[in-house]
């Protein structure tokens, strides 16, 4: 959508879409697809958030598997013992790969990556031996990472495909009547298998296995071989090479209705296809064209494209593409090798087919910069955003130094009303849902250091709790501060009986002065650390001279308490050794480890958490008896990684990779974690936003209910000076349900929305206000008219 076209409609239709104007000045105007070359490395395959498999040379002339990001650069990774290591394939979410890799005394042995473990060794078919005669590459993976397709010698000195399970260890696949077989490809669900095979007369052919059927030939154009390299998630469709009766290699797309069916080339005599998407609808590999030349194409319903030719404007005048060796999940991005004319070398690229990500910038602070701010929490429909900022010392990412919480301003922000100042030497913590309560930390009377709690409402503006601290100095009584889910009232829970208590459900910050009774009397201590308290249930019972403490045996150690009933609530938080609890368990760790956020909503409530361990940023599922790494980016192996906010369900995640004090000025970043496309550089998505600024997006701090909306801080380099807070929409204009495309259904929602705030989420009935699309505060005409302005975009 251009900017032109978004301005006269503000003012040809209705004065009420004059607010849009302003969103337009950080919207995508205009959609274009990238390309970039990633230098003299081989590629293999393609992650959804275009995180690159493949190969690399290192300066002592070995070979390592390497993992590259076109803006972050590439990484080379490590082996099993030996000089060479080679990676074929990635998950869509980019949590696992598979390759090769020599042992120490140069054995081949496949191997699955994950992000915690390292290098896993999967054996030969020729079982526990280390013997470099019998060898073993992995080629492919499934979605979830737990099915590893290859091949490998077995015990006769044979070549066979083989399926590799975390249950079921290394299985031989067989053959067509042959000698030799091996795997190229695997389903989703691995239940799949695609590759080549030798039959009885040793003609090496296409074949796909399954689990039920086992092994079957699909055939060739007339020619004695052919090859499987792909099939889609559902293992429907499969695509590979075969020979003609002259043997030539043609592309072939199978299905079980419709056989071998040969695909369109370039006008030359050979092709071939490499990989394939999840749906099926996009496949890459090679072609000749009519000069004879090879040159990397996709096949899609609408026929073969030559992609040297697609792209032309992109990858530069003398430049081509000669091969897509993979093609994303996602069918986003393809991968491949090229001739980069600027550099006269063969080079790797990755090419992103689809226009950027949609998407709305705001600054908070009027569209303006905003002096050492901190974002810290946003209401569950994304409207209300609340933090600090105006302290004249740097700001503290991790938020241990309270000294800065009180001396500058508490803030409130909407996108329609701006900026609001709701207390000075106060920094605002946490919102409630529907946003119109705040609680925070603020400077204490006639002190210069010491701090009270603070509530701030729509009803009844600042109130200070002076009989309840969040400081660090005061040490009577100890405070846990949350915001409540009812409206009327924010909750504040002390160890001592203070009310109000709230009995519905919580989610905020914990900050305060922790008492250890050790029996023999009172041993006070101070959290280095605000900590994100998760409650749910009724008022915990506990009593103020003995709190319960979480399975430490030294002073000062948990500072956080058990709730009533653990089955139904619990706290999440870490004690001084950096060990993260919840409820009477300690949660798994890697390492020093912090929890700072938990999921919010039934049946997910509290079943997601997320926050640091090690170097990782991880979140614990199954109520915390579970920890997963949401894996790195590459070149930042060796920076902490810490997850700050999640939606509703746990499956988007944001918080930040780099130094946790930020003193690395240009090695901070702001991620987004999801299930399907895992760690994803918000700054390579969302940077064409801030096109005419000199900022990048450094931290993530906080998502909405539903992950629509992300808040943290951007800034320029070197960090902090300047720095700006951030409102990111994540949604397209016009699309209401979050499926990206604006269509006849969020024409409906808006419909039947007409009138209200919005629909609400169905839990506890708080308006989330998608069809608000304007901001205005009720779905009226001016939100139909952008619907129907931006009907078809994404679809």
């Amino acid at each position: 959508m251009s900017p032109f076209r978004c301005v006269v409609f503000a003012w040809g239709w209705h004065r009420s879409l004059f607010s849009v104007m302003g969103l337009c000045l950080l919207l995508a105007c205009g959609s274009a697809q990238r390309f970039n070359w990633l230098g003299p490395i081989e590629v293999r395959a393609v992650s959804n958030a275009g995180l690159v498999a493949g190969k690399g040379s290192n300066d002592t002339g070995g070979v390592r598997a390497v993992r590259a990001h076109r803006r972050l650069g590439a990484e080379l990774q490590g082996t099993l013992g030996g000089n060479h290591s080679e990676a074929w394939g990635i998950t869509g979410n980019g949590l696992t790969g598979v390759g090769f890799s020599t042992l120490s005394n140069g054995a081949l042995r496949a191997y699955r990556q994950q992000p915690l473990g390292g290098l896993q060794n999967l054996g030969v078919l020729a079982g526990n031996t280390d013997d470099p005669f019998y060898w073993s590459e992995a080629r492919d993976v499934s979605a979830d990472g737990k099915t590893v397709v290859g091949r490998s010698i077995d015990a006769q000195g044979l070549l066979r495909a083989f399926r590799w399970s975390e249950a079921d260890g290394m299985q031989d696949l067989g053959t067509l009547g042959g000698f030799h077989s091996g795997a190229y490809g695997v389903s989703a669900d691995g239940s799949t298998i695609v590759g080549y095979a030798d039959d009885a007369q040793g003609r090496m052919r296409p074949f796909r296995w399954t689990q039920a059927g086992g092994m079957h030939d699909l055939g060739t154009f007339g020619g004695s071989i052919g090859d499987a390299w792909a099939t889609s998630a559902d293992g429907q469709i499969v695509v590979g090479a075969a020979q003609n009766a002259q043997g030539q290699w043609r592309a072939f797309r199978w299905t079980p209705a419709g056989g071998l069916q040969a695909l369109p080339g370039l006008g030359g005599a050979e092709s071939g296809v490499r990989d394939i998407s999840a749906d099926g609808k996009v496949m890459v590999g090679l072609a000749r064209n009519a000069q004879g030349q090879w040159r990397a194409v996709r096949w899609t319903a609408s026929g073969v494209e030559d992609l040297t030719q697609a792209y032309a404007s992109l990858i530069g005048q003398g430049s081509y593409l000669e091969v897509a060796q993979g093609v994303s999940a996602n069918g986003r991005y393809i991968v491949g090798q090229g001739y980069n004319a600027a550099t006269q070398r063969t080079e790797a690229y990755i090419l992103e087919t689809e226009p950027p990500k949609p998407g709305r910038i705001r600054f908070i602070a009027n569209d303006a910069p905003i002096p050492r701010g901190i974002a810290a929490s946003i209401s569950w429909d994304g409207r209300v955003v609340v933090g600090g900022y105006g302290a004249d010392s740097n700001v503290p990412r991790l938020l241990f130094d309270l000294s800065y919480f009180i001396r500058g301003y508490a803030f409130r922000w909407t996108p329609t009303g701006g900026l609001q100042v709701i207390a000075q030497h106060a920094t605002a913590l946490s919102v409630s849902p529907r946003g119109t309560n705040i609680v925070g930390i603020c400077r204490r009377e006639g002190t210069v250091n010491k701090t009270d709690a603070f509530v701030w409402t729509e009803q009844g503006g600042f109130q200070r709790y002076p009989h309840l601290t969040s400081g660090l100095v005061r040490r009577d009584p100890t405070v846990y501060l949350v915001v409540a889910r009812d409206d009327n009232e924010a909750a504040t829970v002390a160890v001592d009986p203070v009310p109000p208590y709230n009995p519905c459900p919580a989610l905020g910050i914990v900050e305060g002065v922790f008492e250890f009774n050790d029996g023999g009397g009172h041993q006070y201590c101070s959290p280095l650390y605000p900590l994100p308290l998760y409650w749910y249930g009724t008022a915990p019972q506990q009593s103020y001279g003995n709190p319960r403490l979480l399975g430490l045996d030294i002073q000062c150690g948990a500072p956080f308490i058990v709730p009533t009933d653990g089955t139904v609530g619990l706290y999440i938080g870490y004690d001084f050794s950096a060990r993260s609890y919840i409820v009477t368990r300690e949660l798994p760790g890697i390492g020093s480890t912090f929890a700072f956020s938990a999921s919010a909503v039934g049946p997910y409530w509290g079943s997601i958490i997320v926050g640091a361990s090690g170097s990782h940023a991880v979140r614990w599922v199954n109520r915390g008896d579970e920890l997963q790494s949401l894996g790195k980016l590459p070149n930042y192996d060796l920076y902490p990684f810490a997850a700050y906010g999640v939606s509703e369900d746990g499956r988007v995640i944001v918080g930040v990779c780099g130094d946790s004090d930020f003193t690395s000025h240009n090695s901070v970043y702001a991620f987004r974690w999801t299930e399907s496309d895992g760690m994803e550089d918000l700054q390579d998505t969302y940077g064409y936003l801030l096109a005419g600024t000199d900022y990048i997006l450094r931290e993530a701090k906080a998502v909405s209910y539903d992950g629509r909306y992300i808040i943290g801080m951007a800034s320029t380099s070197p960090l902090n000076f300047p720095q700006a807070l951030y409102w990111l929409d994540t949604w397209r204009e016009g699309d209401t349900n979050g499926d990206g495309c604006v269509d006849d259904a969020d024409l409906l929602r808006v419909l039947f929305a007409f009138g209200t705030e919005g629909t609400e989420e169905p839990t506890y009935h708080i308006p989330l206000r998608h069809e608000d699309i304007n901001y205005d505060g009720i779905v009226d005409d001016a939100d139909l008219l952008l619907v129907l302005f931006n009907f078809g975009s994404g679809c």
